[in-house]
């Protein structure tokens, strides 16, 4: 079943995101981080 598709296994039986879907799914938050960077903003975190 793996090897089918692409050495992981088919979504629905997994209980983790495929490589492609991970990416996509950051995407979107990756571009609001690149935007707010290049504004001047910084994340209001706390370091470790």
């Amino acid at each position: 079943m793996a090897a089918a598709s692409g050495g992981q296994p088919l979504v629905f039986l997994s209980t983790h995101p495929t490589h492609e879907s991970r990416m996509q799914a950051l995407e979107p938050a990756l571009a609001r981080y690149r935007e707010a960077r290049a504004a001047g903003r910084r994340p209001a975190c706390d370091p470790p």
